[in-house]
């Protein structure tokens, strides 16, 4: 019984050794002039790292892993990337594919900064994708190459659904605006926005007296010395307090 254990244990070993050393990539690395690395896999593929020269071996190994398991994802093609280590040993690196094909889509023309990871403790996507004007960020941990494709695929079949706050924010404004020039613009004339200071003191002297009529509006501007026409103040009512007179 003894035996038959130690031989199951021994072929387990053997097997193990043997899948790591068919499935483990090669690198070589070449020092360069401005103090960058680079890293070269014997299939072609290359990484060139940032202020190399410091990085620890160990560190290295864990961005060759990294590199190895993202160059495997089905359907990219790509033989470039580059990186570079924070002073903590983290790292970030980006994969320029030449192509990323995916449910019969080729995903590379919707990646203009490439493919985005950060290593810290495990392994994390940070991918920007570009949609017609839309710029959406897709972010998670890597787990499994379906998984992070799909997630590619329906941030450029969704965009809307993968915007940041601030991306939403800032069209939010310029949504604001534009409909202010709109809503300012009478028959013969153009539209023109409204001065952003002169909507912050509209709001603010509303916020003090809710329920200020245009009209009086009107009066306590020209009091406190700001020019405003009915067509200003008309404007931020609308948009910004939802008010129509």
């Amino acid at each position: 019984m003894k035996n038959n254990i130690l031989r199951k244990i021994t072929a387990f070993t053997v097997c193990f050794l043997l899948c790591s050393f068919l499935f483990a990539e090669s690198w070589s690395s070449s020092s360069q002039p401005d103090g960058s690395v680079t890293l070269s896999r014997a299939d072609g593929k290359t990484v060139t790292i940032q202020n190399g020269t410091g990085v620890s071996e160990a560190n290295v190994s864990k961005l060759t892993s990294c590199l190895d398991t993202v160059w495997a994802l089905p359907g990219l093609k790509g033989s470039r990337a580059s990186a570079a280590f924070s002073e903590t040993g983290t790292f970030r690196f980006a994969i320029i594919p030449e192509s990323l094909s995916y449910e019969g889509k080729d995903l590379a023309q919707y990646l203009p900064s490439g493919l985005a990871f950060r290593f810290d403790t495990a392994l994390f996507y940070d991918v920007t994708v570009k949609v017609n004007e839309l710029i959406p960020r897709v972010q998670g941990a890597y787990i499994a190459p379906d998984a992070f494709l799909s997630e590619l695929s329906a941030a450029i079949r969704s965009p809307e659904l993968y915007l940041s706050d601030s991306y939403v924010f800032d069209r939010l404004e310029r949504l604001e605006a534009a409909v202010m020039a709109l809503s300012k613009k009478g028959i013969f004339s153009k539209a023109a926005l409204v001065d952003p200071e002169l909507v912050l003191v509209i709001k603010s002297i509303y916020n003090e007296n809710p329920g200020m009529t245009q009209k009086d509006m009107a009066s306590e501007l020209k009091q406190r010395g700001y020019t405003a026409s009915s067509a200003d103040i008309g404007a931020v009512y609308m948009v910004y307090l939802g008010l129509i007179e």
